[in-house]
């Protein structure tokens, strides 16, 4: 959803820059657009953070369920440094917001009594859970040229961080059959 309504935002923009740039700057229907993509960043930014807030109540919430002590995120706080992918995909970096989620999951875990770790995703979603093969995978899911296991790429970088966190190193713990 917040990658939808990021894109719906963006496309928004987009009309709006159109449509600026055919008014004569100055003019009432200048400034009237002006302040109607004002409207629009402003409800763009809560809407946002209502998602983020409820995607890391929903993190929580599951962690309480399940009576977890530890939530172990995955460290990305550098994950855009020094890296040039080109253009499009270094704007798609510089637009993430890397540690909202993070912080929000923070703050309410540690009200509920449950730890936040953050654990380096070095290889996590490369290493094969079932076998311990590293290749790095193309699309969505995870095809492992070795042993031929398949799951989704998120469920192979979940399970892998659990595992380099409870034992250094990816591929120790095998993934679910679910």
């Amino acid at each position: 959803e917040r990658r939808a309504r990021q894109r719906g935002h963006a496309k928004n923009l987009k009309a709006f820059s159109t449509a600026l740039a055919r008014k004569k700057k100055g003019s009432r229907q200048y400034k009237k657009l002006l302040r109607a993509r004002t409207r629009c960043k402003a409800k763009y930014v809560l809407v946002m953070r209502d998602i983020e807030h409820k995607i890391s109540h929903a993190v929580v919430e599951e962690a309480v369920e399940r009576k977890a002590q530890t939530i172990v995120y995955g460290d990305i706080r550098d994950i855009a440094d020094g890296i040039d992918k080109g253009a499009v995909h270094n704007q798609r970096m510089s637009q993430w917001n890397h540690g909202k989620v993070r912080a929000f999951v923070t703050y309410k875990a540690e009200a509920e009594g449950i730890r936040v770790v953050l654990q380096n995703e070095r290889y996590t979603s490369q290493t094969c859970p079932q076998c311990g093969h590293r290749h790095k995978p193309r699309g969505r899911t995870y095809r492992c040229p070795a042993c031929r296991f398949q799951a989704p790429r998120d469920v192979v970088g979940q399970v892998n961080i659990l595992s380099a966190y409870l034992h250094g190193e990816p591929g120790k713990i095998a993934a679910p059959t679910t």
